[in-house]
């Protein structure tokens, strides 16, 4: 599991060690957790499209299977697991890119847009 950390310091949000950027294998569960008065969050998420001659398909902006869409409200504490990739015949993951999302993290007034690469 990864764990990103939330604070709010000097007026800015801090996200985790990298800014709040996101490398992980797919099926990988990972958990934003902030803590102090005032420091609740809420988490937005889009995928990032990828240009290709054949697009195989609409991008989907929710990036996780658990759970199935964005709690309402800031929180505290999210924990979201990564969506599986499809495989081909049951063998290595499927041929293409895989998928990179952009995400918001809001406290209060304040926005910060790190990014979530999902790795085969």
């Amino acid at each position: 599991m990864t764990t990103i950390h939330i604070d709010v310091k000097n007026g800015k949000i801090t996200c985790g060690t990298n800014g709040g950027h996101v490398r992980a294998p797919h099926g990988t569960a990972i958990t934003w957790t902030s803590k102090g008065t005032g420091k609740k969050f809420e988490l937005e998420f889009s995928q990032l499209g990828v240009e290709t001659a054949t697009m195989a398909s609409a991008s989907e902006d929710w990036p996780f299977d658990q759970p199935a869409g964005p709690e309402p409200g800031p929180t505290d504490t999210f924990t979201g697991t990564l969506k599986k990739l499809p495989h081909s015949a049951g063998q290595a993951p499927a041929a293409g890119h895989a998928p990179v999302y952009k995400y918001n993290v809001r406290v209060g007034d304040l926005l910060l847009d790190p990014i979530i690469i999902v790795d085969r």
